[in-house]
Parts: structure tokens; C-alpha cells; sequence
């Protein structure tokens, strides 16, 4: 082997020249010609006057195979290497360019309003899984989109004063003018991704917001002191949005509605009153504090309407009482009662009122006893009406029955009055179907056994009479019932029979 730089001999296996040094790369085989078989290879020496660095070719001449770099770094290697590098960023720059083109081209389909191509953009790189980083891509331009309208129309604001019509249009104008076509258009699109789809609610919620606000307005415009005009204001600016820009002015405005809406129920409760229909201004003062819990206003006006309301009742009441219509002092005070169900001074009246009830003693569940013929064939019953002998139809009936003739008849019924009346009455007379025959009936009273009453006599053409005594502090109240006639089966009525507590 010959050093290609001082053509030195290198011995087999030797990797460096021992005479310069020169790293060997490979062993090559001297090649002989067909020809010049059998004759030694002739091996050329290097010309001294070349110079070191350069291989010698066998012709004696300088050749630059092999062309090393100060590193022994072969150029021949390298430049084609370098030049792939080249090759393929040159590659890679114009796939990102032609990608980056189409990005651009969808951005500015959705500046430009064009929803077809959009759509179809989006559709197609949405269809092919390997076009996943371009859809991304494409869906991050849909977001900034969206986001920037987002921000637009929070902002978006009325002036004072404005009316609904024109702020109804200008709002139109805005969408108009602010791509909502489009926004609605990527709202249709399929398989968007789930930041977008929640920022197309927000921008939803911000416009629902914004008509609110308009509809309150209206509202309030169209209320001419209708108070449920004015609570669907205030209800309507409670679904303001607080991103709103807006939401600051709504709130202010749902002071002025509210106050709105309590000035005309406040009018319209004046009204009742002055026509004294408490339970109207009651019902729509409790329907007020029902959509306006704990507002002190409303609290305050029902507080008045309750005692105004209780004090006229409470009033008629005692006027009623004193003048013995107990059932009409009790209906009063119950009504009072019901406006002010606190107050006791009306519960110990109603109390009070109801020891006056009358009794009602012809009721059989109010009878202690009935002793029937206690002599001759005499009985006790009740009816609901009987006729009397001037035709008169008599209520809440005791009937007296003689069942025998030419003898004295009597039966007596007994009462546990417990001491609390002061007076029993009724109205006694002869029964229609017995006012011709002859003989009389009569009844007397015992208080806890003593005489205390002996009604008058009834019998032929004999009218009605208007029965009474005192019981005051009676315990037990019996009355026997007497008769004699001369026909057989007469009956007489004894009407109404009560005993009540007498007012002072």
C-alpha cells in the first residue's frame, strides 16, 4: 500500500503512514491490465516538487481526489448533504405557505360575511381526520371571531332617554353592520368546538340581555299606571345580563319600575279605601308583598289597609251588639279578625259576643229530658215548620200533642242552662189544623224548681202570642206543658223557643 501524501510504502494492516503520518482510508488494489500479466505493476513515485498536500497521480500530476478540510471533513460529502437540507426547507417552507394560505382564506371569508365558503371550508377539513391540525386551526379563527363580536356587542350601549323603537333599531343596525349573519352561520356548523359553542350561548345571553333592557323600556312606555306593566318592567330588567354594559342602567331602572309600580298600587289601594272595599286593597297588597317580598312599602301600606279595614269592622260590630243583632256584632268581628288576627282586644270581643249567641232550645240535642204523660196522653216533639191557626208558617217548631179528651193533658222538657242567660222567648199558639175545637193549652217555667213563668192561655181564635221571662242565673230550666180538650189529638206550637244572654 503507497501513502497517497509522501508515496511512502505502508506495510498490511498499518492505518497511518509511519513516515508522515497521513491517516490511510482504504487499501486499493493495483488493477493490472489483461495485457501485462506476468509483469510487475509499475508504481509511480511523487514528484518532490509538487507540493505535500496534494496526491500524486500516476501520471506525476497533481490531482484533487479526496479534497480534505483542515478537520478532514470531505467536501464532496458535505456539499451534497448540504444542499438535501436545503431541498427540504425549501419543501417544508412552501407546505407551510400553501397551509398558511388557507388559513388566510378562511379568516377572511368570515371578515367578509361569506358564509357558503366558510361552510365549506369547514366542512371539508371537518371530514378528514388528517386534516385534524388545520380544523384546529380553523376553529381558533371561528373563536377570535366570535370572541371579538362578543366584546362588541357587550359594550354596546343606548343613550338615556332613548326610546324603545329607536333603540329596537338601533340594535338592528348593530347586527347589521357587525357580522350576526355570520355569527348565526357558525352557529350551524357541525362538529365546532366546544369553546365556540359556549361563547355562541354567551352571545346569545348578551342579546337577550340587550332586549330586555328594550322591552323594559317599552313596558314602561306603554304602563300609564298599570302596576302589572310596570312589575313585567322590573321583571324583565332581572334578566339583564351583569356582563351587560348595560347592567348598571338596568339596575337603575329597576329602582325607577319598582317605585313605578308601587305608586300605582299605592293609588289604586287609596281607592278601595275611600270606597271602603278592604278586601280588594287587602288581595292587591298581598299580591304586591308577594312580588316584592320584604319591601318596607309595601309592608307599611298593608299595615295601614289591616287596621284600617279591622277598625271599620270592629266598629259596626259594637254598634250591632248594642243593638241586640248578636249574629251581625259577631260576622263584624270576625271580619276584623281577619284583617288584624293579632289583635286580642278583638278576639276577647268576639268571645264576648258569643255568650249572647242564642240558644236554641227547641233543638233536641239541647234538651236534657223529655217526660211524656205526666198525666192524661200528652207528647213532646219538633218540626221543622208548622202552620199556625192564622196560616203563618212558624219555624223551629216544639209541637205539644193531646192525645186524649175531657182530661188535663201535661209533659214537660228540662234544660241545663248552666247560669249563663239572662231571658228565654218563643212564640206560642194553636196549630191550623186544631183553631176551631175547644179546651186550651198554657205552659209554665221553673228555674231550678221554682215558678218562675205561666204562659198565657191558647185555644179557639185565639191568635199568637209573643212569649218571655227572666232566667238570670238559672241553672235548670224545666217546662210543663197543660191542656185540656174536648176533641181528640189538638196540638199547639210552641215557636222559636231560645234562650239568649241580654245586652246591657
Amino acid at each position: 500500500m503507497i501513502c497517497r501524501k509522501c508515496g511512502s510504502h505502508i506495510p498490511e494492516g498499518q492505518s497511518v503512514c509511519q513516515n508522515c503520518g497521513m491517516e490511510v482510508e482504504k487499501t486499493v488494489s493495483a488493477v493490472v491490465p489483461s495485457g501485462a500479466q506476468g509483469k510487475q505493476a509499475q508504481i509511480f513515485t511523487p514528484d518532490p516538487r509538487l507540493s505535500q498536500s496534494q496526491p500524486i497521480s500516476p501520471a506525476g500530476r497533481a490531482t484533487n481526489v479526496g479534497v480534505q478540510t483542515k478537520k478532514g471533513v470531505n467536501l464532496k460529502i458535505l456539499i451534497p448533504c448540504l444542499c438535501s437540507a436545503v431541498a427540504l426547507a425549501l419543501i417544508i417552507v412552501v407546505v407551510v405557505l400553501l397551509a398558511g394560505r388557507d388559513v388566510r382564506r378562511f379568516e377572511r371569508a368570515l371578515q367578509t360575511g361569506n358564509q357558503s365558503e366558510v361552510r365549506m371550508m369547514y366542512t371539508k377539513v371537518s371530514m378528514q381526520s388528517s386534516k385534524a391540525k388545520k380544523k384546529r386551526k380553523y376553529d381558533t379563527c371561528i373563536y377570535d371571531y366570535l370572541q371579538a363580536h362578543y366584546d362588541e356587542v357587550r359594550e354596546l350601549t343606548f343613550a338615556e332617554n332613548t326610546n324603545a323603537e329607536n333603540m329596537e333599531s338601533e340594535l338592528t343596525d348593530f347586527q347589521n353592520e357587525n357580522g350576526y349573519e355570520m355569527v348565526s352561520g357558525i352557529a350551524d356548523l357541525q362538529n365546532l368546538a366546544s369553546k365556540s359553542s359556549t361563547l355562541l350561548t354567551r352571545i346569545e345571553e348578551m342579546y337577550t340581555s340587550k332586549n330586555s333592557y328594550i322591552s323594559a323600556v317599552r313596558l314602561s312606555e306603554q304602563a300609564n299606571e298599570n302596576e302589572e306593566l310596570y312589575l313585567q318592567a322590573v321583571n324583565a330588567l332581572s334578566q339583564m345580563d351583569p356582563e351587560d354594559a348595560m347592567y348598571e342602567s338596568g339596575q337603575a331602572l329597576i329602582e325607577t319600575e319598582t317605585q313605578n309600580y308601587l305608586n300605582a298600587v299605592c293609588g289604586r289601594v287609596d281607592t278601595y279605601l275611600a270606597q271602603e272595599d278592604f278586601t280588594s286593597a287587602k288581595e292587591l297588597l298581598l299580591k304586591a308583598q308577594e312580588k316584592l317580598p320584604n319591601n318596607a312599602v309595601v309592608s307599611e301600606k298593608i299595615n295601614q289597609v289591616m287596621n284600617s279595614a279591622a277598625e271599620k269592622y270592629a266598629k259596626q260590630a259594637d254598634t250591632y251588639f248594642h243593638e241586640g243583632d248578636i249574629d251581625a256584632a259577631i260576622g263584624n268581628i270576625q271580619v276584623a279578625l281577619q284583617f288584624a288576627p293579632e289583635n286580642g282586644d278583638y278576639q276577647s270581643r268576639l268571645e264576648n259576643y258569643q255568650l249572647y249567641i242564642p240558644r236554641p232550645l227547641y233543638i233536641s240535642e239541647n234538651m236534657l229530658s223529655v217526660q211524656r204523660h205526666i198525666s192524661g196522653s200528652a207528647y213532646l216533639d219538633t218540626e221543622e215548620y208548622m202552620t199556625a191557626n192564622t196560616g203563618d208558617t212558624l219555624p223551629n217548631c216544639i209541637r205539644f200533642h193531646q192525645g186524649s179528651r175531657g182530661t188535663v193533658n201535661s209533659c214537660s222538657v228540662t234544660y241545663n242552662l248552666g247560669g249563663k242567660y239572662d231571658a228565654i222567648s218563643g212564640v206560642w199558639a194553636r196549630s191550623q189544623e186544631c183553631k176551631s175545637q175547644d179546651g186550651y193549652e198554657y205552659f209554665e217555667v221553673y228555674g231550678d224548681g221554682k215558678l218562675l213563668y205561666t204562659s198565657p192561655r191558647i185555644g179557639r181564635d185565639v191568635l199568637p202570642q209573643s212569649v218571655s221571662c227572666t232566667v238570670s242565673g238559672v241553672q235548670t230550666l224545666t217546662v210543663v206543658f197543660k191542656g185540656e180538650t174536648n176533641e181528640w189529638d189538638c196540638d199547639s206550637i210552641l215557636s222559636d223557643f231560645v234562650a239568649r244572654k241580654t245586652v246591657s
